[in-house]
């Protein structure tokens, strides 16, 4: 974990804005890094365990059991020094969404099934995501902070580590933030990238923290997209940018959920409000001073897209958006609406 990503950590317990976490290191670690220590709260005493650079900043009602239980074990003595006991992972309230969507997606990170390195590699998603992240790169200036909230495996993150920024990546899923982790020591990326797991329905961030925010198809998981979307705008320093895409509200959803019936492409786990539209943005935003930008598109079923291979996927999904985005009344219903949002 970098040491730098703490002056902009809060508390997910006590939500203090008023006091930085410490920051305390059990082992010799790389410079700038921290492999195994704990991120401590004197405001209201919470601690959150960081092993092998990744940092648990959730709720303890949301700890993983077996792995909080071994690591207090494995450092009792660096703990009794601070003073830390463990806490009761019974408490946090009622987090029962967000397990279902951690057993979900720790799931995805290797199956028999399907891994979601090989759902992301499929024709369609490596076409639509490099669409997308070629125009929001265009948007990123040099250096900053970009918080990737439902980062996976990294997916987003290794896109956006070119501009000279940090990217921290949090995500409910233990077992993708290891990957993610792993990816990123692969690439000789630990220097520009940071992991920790943590809950989107109350990022643990402090106020006007960073530059920009990425949630990238992660809305529609979570139990109330809403209240995550306002968390998105409380992080963000004035100027600011949210890049966000989702499944969009469109006319033509049911050819794709009649599709997914027949010949499933990729396993859903959504949440109540499976499908979100520009309609739900502008409701969300109503009284925060920013400005929206929204577009949708992928007018043709991925099914279709993914027979074409990964040569002819991005080429139709060009040609088919131009088509479609022509006519007035059909512009704004493609199968996604990607947005950003200019906090003023």
């Amino acid at each position: 974990m970098l040491r730098s990503l703490v002056s902009l950590l809060r508390c997910p317990v006590c939500l203090a804005q008023d006091q930085q976490p410490e920051l305390h290191s059990f082992d010799h670690s790389p410079a700038g890094h921290v492999k195994d220590g704990v991120l401590v709260c004197r405001t209201c005493n919470s601690w959150y365990p960081i092993e092998n650079e990744l940092l648990e900043l959730v709720t303890p009602a949301l700890f993983y059991k077996r792995d909080y239980a071994a690591f207090t074990g494995r450092f009792s003595g660096a703990l009794e020094r601070l003073d830390l006991r463990p806490a009761s992972t019974d408490r946090g309230g009622d987090v029962s969404a967000q397990s279902a969507q951690r057993r979900h997606f720790d799931w995805y990170a290797d199956n028999a099934d399907q891994t979601y390195d090989a759902y992301q590699k499929s024709p369609f998603w490596m076409a639509f995501d490099a669409a997308t992240f070629g125009h929001w790169e265009s948007q990123l200036k040099p250096g900053g902070t970009i918080v990737d909230v439902g980062c996976a495996d990294g997916r987003s993150c290794f896109r956006l580590i070119n501009r000279g920024s940090t990217v921290v990546g949090m995500d409910i899923s233990k077992s993708l933030v290891r990957q993610a982790i792993n990816r990123a020591a692969r690439m000789n990326a630990q220097s520009s990238t940071s992991f920790l797991v943590g809950d989107a329905s109350a990022l643990p961030f402090r106020d006007n923290a960073v530059e920009y925010v990425v949630i990238y198809g992660v809305l529609h998981h979570l139990p109330k997209p809403g209240a995550t979307f306002r968390e998105t705008y409380r992080i963000l320093k004035p100027g600011g940018v949210y890049f966000g895409s989702e499944n969009n509200a469109t006319i033509f959803r049911w050819i794709f959920d009649l599709l997914m019936k027949l010949r499933p492409i990729w396993r859903e786990e959504a949440g109540e409000q499976a499908l979100i539209s520009k309609r739900h943005i502008e409701q969300w935003l109503e009284g925060l001073p920013a400005t929206l930008a929204c577009r949708s598109g992928v007018f043709v079923p991925p099914h279709l897209v993914n027979l074409l291979g990964h040569r002819c996927a991005g080429p139709a999904l060009a040609l088919t958006d131009r088509l479609f985005t022509a006519f007035p009344g059909l512009r704004d219903q493609g199968g996604l609406i990607s947005f950003e949002v200019h906090k003023q």
